[in-house]
């Protein structure tokens, strides 16, 4: 395990902001891993049983620990807030699908979710929201709104970036907030 997570955090290490959690993670769990194996070859399985049972709480004290340097990849709150407190929106906010009740609830306002290369895929939501899975559909509520605000990921960003890139809709990347790209569309 620990071969493994030294190798995915060199990886992906652009989702990482900080290394030294991972590499203290690493080192101590190392540590516990040569002490078991030691007790197992000395035959004191009680001990090794111990041992083993400290790694779910020692994993467990290290996520916590460096939580807060993942937000940004596992909420939608960072975006959120830099929208909210940069720009004045007035409309619905246009979402990816996977970020579309954080954004509801981060920015309580109204939200809609545009489907990246309108697949067919079933969207539950206990509230009302728009799901825009057509191109009619997508150019017809950026006509509406006329500016539009949007937090996507990268493939529905890459997505309505080739089909906006028209004369009729002006497409500006804001900023890049973890995974999240924050969008303006205008329609002209």
């Amino acid at each position: 395990m620990p071969a493994a997570l030294l190798f995915s955090a060199n990886k992906y290490s652009k989702y990482i902001v900080d290394l030294t959690p991972i590499y203290v993670f690493i080192g101590v769990f190392t540590l516990v891993l040569i002490a078991m194996f030691v007790m197992l070859l000395k035959k004191k399985l009680l001990r090794v049983i111990y041992l083993f049972s400290v790694c779910v709480p020692l994993l467990l004290f290290f996520v916590f620990f460096a939580h807060k340097d993942y937000e940004d990849h596992v909420s939608s709150k960072n975006a959120s807030s830099y929208l909210l407190n940069n720009y004045k929106v007035e409309n619905t906010i246009l979402c990816s699908k996977i970020f579309v009740r954080g954004v509801r609830f981060y920015t309580d306002k109204p939200v809609a979710v545009a489907a990246g290369g309108f697949k067919a895929v079933n969207f539950f939501s206990p509230h009302p929201i728009p799901y825009l899975n057509t191109m009619e559909g997508i150019t017809g509520f950026l006509k509406d709104q006329k500016t539009t605000y949007c937090i996507l990921n990268k493939s529905t960003y890459k997505f309505l970036e080739a089909i906006m890139s028209g004369p009729n809709f002006k497409f500006e990347k804001l900023n890049l907030i973890g995974d999240e790209y924050i969008i303006r569309i205008s329609a002209l």
